[in-house]
C-alpha cells in the first residue's frame, strides 16, 4: 500500500455528504493526482514528515544560507477533526499565515476540497498552505514533481504575492541543483506579464552561475533594473524596439548578446541585496533573508546595457517616425482598436463564454465584501486580457467599477481581518503552547510583526496592496481617449492613498495624462 492509497480508497464526495458534524480525514478522501506523494502527513502508518535537521542552501559564490527545517505549516495530522460547512458562507476567511493545523474544521474541510482539484479557484490562502509544502520538497523531496506542479499551479493562480515567491524559490532550486534545464523549463513558462515578479538580482546571478548569456530581450524586460525608465517603445513596439537593440548589441561586441561570466568576472565592484527567499515560514532563518551580489550595481554591466537600451529607443524613434503614417499603426493601442472592430460578440469562442460563466458564478458565493473583491480580481483580469472583444471590454468597465465602489468597506474590513485574524492565531498558539507545541520565537515575533505592520496602516489610513481596478480603468479611458476620465480615476485612487505598482504611481500617470490634454 503506498502513502496515499489511504487517500483512494471508497472516494467520500465530502460535498455530498449528509454528515455536518466532525468529519475524519482517514475517511478516504481523494487527492488530485498531481499531488500524489506531495503532501506531508505526520502521523499514523502513511506518515513521511519528519522535521528535519538545519542544513544549508548552497548558491555557490560562496553563498551560504541556513535553512531550520522547523515545524513545517502544511503537514497534515489525521487526528485534527473537519467538518463540512451546511453553508459555504460558514467557512472563515485563511490566515494570513496559515497553517493545517492552526486552521480551524471547517477550514480544512475546504482545503481538503481544494486538494481535489488545486487548479480551481479559491482563497489564496489554501493555495499558500498547499505551496509551503513544494517548496520543502524542491529542497529535500521530490523536487521533479514538486517543480512541476508549482509551475502548474502558477498559470491558475495570479496572485502576486504567490507568483514572486514560487518565481524565487524555482530559481533558487535550480542553483542549489545545479540544473540550467529546469531553469529553461520555466523562463518558457513564463509570460510578459509575470516579468514584474523576477527578482532581477536572483535571475542575474542564475545566469552568472550557469554560464547563460543575458540576450536583447532579457535587457528589454529588466529595463528598470539597468535604470532605463522610458519604456513607452518597449510597451507599445516590443517587437521593433527588440530589433533595434539586438543591432545595438551586434555593433558593440558581434554576438548580439552579453556574456555575464566574461562581464563581471567577479563580484568586488557589485554591491549585495537581501530578500526574502521562501514563502514557507519554517525554512526561514532568524534574519529571514538571504544575501546576494546584485549584478545590476557592476558599473560595467548597466553602463553596457543603459546606453544600449538608450541608443536603442532613439533608434526605434526615428524608424517609427520613418514609416508611412497607415504602417505605424502597428502599436499595441491601434492593434487593440482594429481587433475591437473585427471581433464581435458572435466570434467569442465557447471556452471563453465557459471561463466567464465560472468566473461570474465565483462571484454569487461571495460570503463578505473582502471575499467579493477577491472574486471580482479574476473576473477583471480576465475581461483585462479579453478586451479586443467589445462585450469583454464592457464587461472589465463594469467590474472595474463595481470594485471601486465597495473599495471604502473592503479596506476598513480587510484591516480589521488582518489584525484580527492574526490576534485569533495568536490566541491559538496559546492554547497549543499549553498543550506543548510551543511555536518558535522567530515565528511568534513575525506574527507581532504582523499585527504591528496592520495596526500602522490602518491608523495611516494606507493599505500596502494594489486594488487594480483602478489602473485598469484609467488604462482604459486612456485608450478610448477619455483622457479627463482616466484623470478622474487616478486621482480617485490618490484620495485612498493606493499606488500602481509603478515608480511613478498614480502622480506620474496623471502628470503624462496631462501632457495629452495639450
Amino acid at each position: 500500500m503506498g502513502i496515499f492509497d489511504i487517500f483512494k480508497k471508497g472516494r467520500q464526495d465530502l460535498s455530498n455528504s449528509k454528515n455536518t458534524g466532525a468529519l475524519s480525514t482517514d475517511k478516504a478522501i481523494a487527492l488530485h493526482p498531481d499531488l500524489e506523494g506531495l503532501v506531508w502527513i505526520a502521523d499514523g502508518k502513511h506518515k513521511n514528515y519528519s522535521p528535519g535537521k538545519e542544513t544549508y542552501l548552497d548558491l555557490g559564490h560562496g553563498i551560504k544560507m541556513p535553512i531550520p527545517f522547523s515545524v513545517e505549516p502544511s503537514v497534515i495530522s489525521l487526528k485534527l477533526p473537519i467538518q463540512k460547512p451546511v453553508n459555504q458562507s460558514d467557512i472563515p476567511k485563511m490566515p494570513y499565515y496559515p497553517s493545517y493545523a492552526g486552521i480551524d474544521p471547517l477550514q480544512r474541510w475546504a482545503y481538503w476540497e481544494f486538494l481535489r482539484n488545486p487548479y480551481n479557484s479559491t482563497d489564496i490562502g489554501y493555495v499558500f498552505t498547499l505551496y509551503y509544502g513544494l517548496e520543502r520538497h524542491l529542497l529535500i523531496g521530490d523536487f521533479e514533481k514538486a517543480f512541476d506542479v508549482i509551475l502548474k499551479l502558477r498559470n491558475f493562480h495570479k496572485n502576486n504575492s504567490f507568483l514572486w515567491y514560487s518565481s524565487t524559490a524555482l530559481i533558487l532550486s535550480c542553483i542549489q541543483r545545479k540544473s540550467p534545464d529546469h531553469l529553461g523549463k520555466y523562463l518558457l513558462s513564463i509570460d510578459d506579464t509575470q516579468i514584474s515578479t523576477i527578482n532581477i538580482s536572483l535571475f542575474l546571478l542564475c545566469l552568472h552561475t550557469f554560464g547563460l548569456e543575458l540576450t536583447p530581450r532579457h535587457i528589454m524586460y529588466f529595463a528598470k533594473g539597468f535604470a532605463f525608465e522610458n519604456n513607452r517603445y518597449i510597451k507599445n513596439h516590443p517587437d521593433i524596439f527588440a530589433s533595434e537593440l539586438e543591432k545595438t548589441l551586434l555593433e558593440i561586441n558581434k554576438t548580439g548578446i552579453i556574456d555575464l561570466q566574461n562581464l563581471v568576472k567577479n563580484f568586488r565592484n557589485t554591491k549585495s541585496c537581501a530578500f526574502t527567499p521562501f514563502a514557507n515560514p519554517s525554512l526561514r532563518n532568524k534574519e529571514n533573508d538571504v544575501t546576494i551580489p546584485d549584478l545590476t550595481t557592476d558599473i560595467k554591466l548597466t553602463s553596457l546595457c543603459h546606453n544600449a537600451l538608450n541608443t536603442a529607443h532613439e533608434r526605434t524613434k526615428m524608424r517609427l517616425k520613418g514609416m508611412p503614417k497607415e504602417k505605424n499603426q502597428n502599436s499595441v493601442k491601434s492593434e487593440k482598436i482594429k481587433a475591437e472592430i473585427i471581433m464581435d460578440n458572435s466570434s467569442i469562442s465557447e471556452e471563453l463564454k465557459a471561463m466567464e460563466c465560472d468566473l461570474l458564478k465565483a462571484e454569487k458565493n461571495a460570503k463578505n465584501v473582502i471575499d467579493l473583491h477577491f472574486r471580482y480580481l479574476p473576473i477583471i483580469d480576465f475581461a483585462y486580457k479579453n478586451r479586443n472583444y467589445n462585450y469583454y471590454l464592457d464587461l472589465c468597465i463594469k467590474y472595474c467599477q463595481k470594485d471601486i465602489d465597495i473599495f471604502p468597506k473592503f479596506r476598513t474590513a480587510y484591516w480589521d481581518d488582518m489584525i484580527n485574524g492574526s490576534q485569533k492565531l495568536r490566541e491559538h498558539e496559546a492554547h497549543m503552547e499549553s498543550l506543548g507545541v510551543v511555536r518558535s520565537e522567530h515565528a511568534q515575533e513575525q506574527r507581532r510583526k504582523h499585527v504591528e505592520h496592520w495596526e500602522t496602516l490602518k491608523a495611516e489610513n494606507r493599505l500596502d496592496i494594489r486594488i487594480p481596478a483602478f489602473q485598469r480603468l484609467a488604462m482604459i479611458l486612456d485608450e478610448q481617449g477619455d483622457i479627463e476620465g482616466a484623470i478622474c480615476v487616478c486621482k480617485l485612487a490618490l484620495s485612498y492613498n493606493l499606488t500602481d505598482g509603478t515608480k511613478g504611481g498614480f502622480e506620474g500617470r496623471i502628470a503624462k495624462l496631462k501632457k495629452k490634454l495639450k
